[in-house]
């Protein structure tokens, strides 16, 4: 999402200022042509002497470039009155294009303001992208402090400054209260201080700048002209970044620029180094790695509650992990049957020692009675996230290597990143974690972890053996002394930033804490020689400040409201045109107070993450497969691999498919494998019959799907595509079902649609009440009158509105023999949609049509019914529903999700089914004759409109929705939805 502000309401600032300055102090007139004088002629505005001092202060008006294109300007202020009373129709200097910026806010525009004034009046504050005029000359403007406000103005308008970072790494400038940007570039720069945590100044300049060239690096990187191409450190590289997101290119600024500004909040990666390396390793399936979690309690009633809590909210025990508790003779009475509640859960263990073992002989003991998987060793003071565990695994599972990786935290010494002030209290410990499951750092090596949350390697553990009790009784020292002795026989650790765990420092030693830590850090160092010296370049390695500047920006957003931290939700879609599509773009944005919706589409070849923006789907992500997906596997090691590591990436919590096509069969087990739930929809009936209709070659419909003579519309240039046959088609549905195991929840939009793939597929139709029926909402900004009241009084052929994309499972042949019939022209048929060739000379064809200017033409044709002639068992019918919402009482076939509608709600008849041209014919004709008839039904409709169709909306549709996700995220089963049709 190019350009994506971090604070949502932004868009309507941005929407509000424009239409606001034509009020404001300083802008005296408003006119309402753009770029002509107040009385509509074109001669010169009217400029004021406060907008000329503007202009010349601004450092975006570059008089010297301005008047050496104009050679008849004097002076500066000659030039800046020049500029402003040719009202936008020129470039103001080689750093601000005023025509991109026109186009690139049309609002600007069309109130006729200059786009300079504007962007420094407002413009800047909201964020607008801007554009260089002149890069070549932008770059050979003379540096100094001459030109600083100049400088400064590029530096700001492009976004690749980072202020609260420069203050933050710099106390001395933050001390002093100077502007961080007029200091880097008066100072800083020949410091070797940097502007953000990506952009290195002496690297930059090292590797891009000739041995006299003066001029701010900044300020050089963001001029050059092949600034898409370079790296501007170890940490970032445009052309990486640019091919990685194609969407960048339509920013204003540099790809620096945009990443600082938006891909850090979006989780964007930087560099080849930091992105594709570590998702390569990311192929192993979390659910095939058995896990124990230990969990030692020594009194500390109230943590263990809270620990405990979290730990069984976000941790699935239901494929192979468990949970064992260790109670190490408590003296709180509390305790005992505190664990004794989580003992009968499926996964769970309670053990008691009869003495007080301490904790590191505890852990060995409760270690040995792990049985041959993998442990987590956790502190029962702390509480666990979403996704805890699957980030854990997966970051040990990266490579055979690896031995340990512990979490970030609150509080854990050199891994912590500091939370926002009273967060407990604010947001809670899961929003924390989900900001972090989020922010897109990568796991990074350290020399130890640290046991308040370390994951430890079975494989490790057999070759190193457990912590050494008699030198670390009590703790505190033993897991670096661990990790130390694992090191030294070739093992490495990480920490995963993406794993944020709220510790609260238990108080079970009281006073003796400090000394106790201060006598195992000596005993460490006197065990490892290079330990001191291994743990003090912790702070400087580039993974964890790379960790805490995207965590922290992101905790910072969320202190400020910028950012929340919602439940991320992936929609699996295969289009992103039709009705489906267009409803999932309704849904992601209705229910995007509460969760974090994206989409995930594929063409098999290149798979492309999306968010929903005002304009539809924009993209976020795109990664391109080695192979494309083939119809005839339907799946790939490496597509699985990649959306694995992408579910994981971006902390996803709920996968719901839309469809299948072009995407992996694999990917509902991948996403139960990372402990995500799986909703499943069913829009059509691939899953039943690659045909998707049902539909032979010969139109008839097969409801167990078509085992001879089918189409395979979705993998028509497929070469493995091959014909169906009966062993193929049974191949088929068996795959399909396997392939749907691992769904929690099924949902379809209408119960013919249920009953027909349960039906279909028995392994779905053993699961029927985990099967829900929610129609599809719509939302119309309005409804026409009933077509008889528009239309009365008028004499002419009988009008029929044939809605949507016109092929034979729409009715096509249908159309063609009613017209045969209809040797009188008494039928007027008027086609909205894509036109087959064959009905060209049939029907008054006015074209395709986007969603929301279906009402608008409709109003135009003032048709007197609608026909739609589906002859396969639709879901829904998102034309029915518009036709409705038009006052177009609808002819439809006696089949599907239409039959069904137009019974429950009338508004319409229904010829039998399989449809005949003569039954068609003789119903429209009797019709035509019949206005009073035509009448009835046109009220049927309006009752609808004040009803069903006003009522249930996306809102409403939506509201279904959210019940669902909330209860496969408690891991409940959800209650079934029974949805009208």
């Amino acid at each position: 999402m190019a350009g994506a502000p971090e604070a949502p309401a932004l868009a309507f600032h941005c929407r509000r200022s424009a239409r606001e300055l034509g009020g404001k102090v300083g802008w005296g007139r408003r006119w309402t042509c753009p770029f002509r004088s107040p009385d509509g002629g074109g001669g010169a505005m009217t400029v004021s002497e406060k907008d000329v001092e503007l202009v010349l202060t601004c450092g975006l008006f570059d008089a010297d470039w301005y008047m050496a294109r104009h050679p008849d300007l004097s002076s500066a202020k000659h030039a800046a009155r020049h500029y402003l009373s040719r009202g936008g129709v020129e470039d103001p200097g080689p750093a601000f294009s005023a025509s991109a910026y026109l186009s690139a806010h049309p609002d600007v525009a069309e109130a006729g303001i200059d786009p300079l004034l504007h962007f420094v009046r407002y413009g800047r504050d909201e964020g607008r992208e801007t554009r260089l005029a002149d890069p070549a000359a932008a770059l050979r403007s003379a540096p100094g402090l001459a030109r600083g406000g100049y400088h400064e103005s590029l530096v700001r308008v492009d976004g690749v400054f980072d202020e609260a970072f420069y203050l933050s790494t710099n106390a001395d400038v933050a001390e002093t209260g100077q502007d961080p940007i007029r200091h880097y570039l008066q100072h800083g720069a020949t410091e070797g201080r940097n502007p953000n945590p990506f952009f290195d100044t002496i690297y930059y300049r090292d590797r891009h700048m000739g041995d006299g060239d003066a001029l701010n690096p900044l300020v050089h990187y963001i001029c050059s002209p092949s600034r898409a191409n370079v790296d501007t450190s170890l940490r970032f590289d445009g052309a990486y970044y640019l091919a990685r997101y194609p969407d960048v290119r339509e920013y204003s600024g540099s790809p620096l620029g945009h990443f600082v500004s938006h891909g850090v909040m979006q989780g964007r990666v930087a560099c080849f180094a930091a992105g594709d390396a570590w998702h390569a390793g990311m192929a192993s399936d979390p659910a095939r790695v058995p896990c124990t979690v230990v969990v030692a309690v020594h009194d500390a009633h109230d943590q263990v509650v809270q620990c405990l809590d979290a730990l069984f909210r976000h941790t699935r025990l239901d494929g192979g992990d468990q949970v064992l508790l260790v109670d190490d003779a408590s003296t709180d009475p509390r305790i005992a049957p505190l664990l004794e509640q989580y003992a009968s859960r499926p996964g769970a263990r309670v053990l008691a020692n009869p003495v007080n073992l301490g904790y590191t002989t505890t852990v060995n003991q409760a270690i040995a009675r792990c049985g041959p998987g993998d442990v987590v060793l956790l502190n029962s003071d702390t509480r666990v996230g979403p996704q805890w565990l699957v980030g854990l695994k997966q970051a040990a599972s990266s490579d055979p290597s690896i031995g340990t990786v512990t979490a970030v935290s609150n509080d854990a010494g050199v891994f912590s990143i500091a939370a926002p002030e009273n967060a407990l209290e604010r947001f809670g410990t899961d929003a924390l974690a989900r900001v972090a499951l989020g922010a897109g750092a990568l796991p990074f090596e350290v020399p130890t972890g640290n046991g308040f949350c370390l994951y430890i390697r079975r494989s490790m553990l057999d070759r190193v053996g457990g912590f050494d009790a008699s030198a670390f009784p009590v703790g505190y020292g033993e897991e670096n002394d661990f990790c130390m002795r694992a090191g030294n026989d070739g093992w490495r650790h990480l920490v995963a930033p993406s794993v944020y765990v709220w510790h609260s420092r238990s108080s079970s030693f009281g006073e003796r804490r400090g000394a106790l830590a201060r006598q195992g850090f000596d005993r460490v160092r006197a065990m490892h020689p290079g330990y001191e010296a291994a743990i003090a370049a912790i702070p400087a390695a580039h993974g964890l400040k790379d960790a805490s500047y995207r965590l922290g920006r992101q905790f910072r957003a969320l202190e400020s409201a910028a950012v929340a931290a919602r439940p991320r939700i992936l929609f699996v879609i295969s289009t992103r045109s039709g009705g489906t599509p267009q409803t999932n773009l309704d849904l992601m944005r209705a229910i995007s107070d509460e969760f974090e919706p994206f989409a995930l589409s594929s063409d098999g070849q290149v798979l492309e993450v999306l968010g929903a923006g005002s304009g539809g789907y924009e993209s976020v992500d795109r990664i391109a497969l080695a192979e494309p997906l083939r119809f005839q596997m339907h799946s790939s090691a490496e597509y699985d691999r990649v959306v694995r590591a992408l579910m994981v990436r971006m902390g996803i919590e709920v996968l719901h498919v839309r469809h299948l096509a072009w995407h992996g069969l694999g990917l509902p087990g991948v996403a139960r494998g990372l402990g995500i739930p799986v909703l499943m929809s069913f829009h059509d009936y691939y899953s039943v019959c690659p045909t998707v209709n049902l539909l032979d070659g010969e139109g008839a419909l097969h409801v167990q799907g078509v085992e001879r003579d089918g189409s395979n519309p979705l993998w028509d240039r497929d070469p493995t595509a091959l014909p169906m046959t009966p062993v193929r088609l049974a191949s088929w549905k068996e795959r399909m079902q396997r392939a749907l195991q691992p769904v929690s929840a099924f949902v379809t939009t209408s119960p013919a649609a249920r009953a027909l793939i349960v039906g279909a597929l028995p392994a779905i139709g053993d699961r029927a009440n985990d099967f829900h029926v929610i129609p599809h909402g719509r939302d119309f900004e309005r409804f026409l009158p009933p077509a008889v009241d528009r239309n009365a009084g008028v004499r002419r052929p009988l009008r029929i509105l044939l809605p949507g994309n016109f092929s034979r499972h729409k009715g096509a042949d249908l159309v063609r023999g009613l017209k045969a019939l209809d040797v009188g022209n008494q039928l007027e048929l008027h086609l909205l949609g894509r036109c087959p060739p064959e009905l060209e000379a049939l029907v008054v064809a006015h074209g395709c049509y986007a969603r929301d200017e279906f009402v608008d033409l409709v109003e135009g044709i003032a048709p007197d019914l609608a026909a739609v002639l589906s002859v396969w068992p639709e879901t829904h019918c998102h034309t029915l529903t518009e036709s409705w919402a038009c006052g177009l009482p609808v002819v439809g076939v006696d089949v599907g999700a239409v039959a069904e509608r137009v019974r429950t709600h009338g508004g319409g008849w229904l010829i039998d089914f399989p449809a005949s041209p003569d039954d068609l014919y003789q119903l429209l004709r009797r019709l035509a004759m019949d206005p009073g008839e035509r009448a009835s039904r046109a009220r049927q409709v309006a009752d609808w409109q004040e009803g069903a169709g006003r009522r249930e909306g996306v809102t409403w549709m939506a509201d279904r929705y959210r019940a669902l996700y909330r209860s496969c995220l408690r891991g409940h089963a959800p209650a079934r939805h029974e949805g009208n049709p």
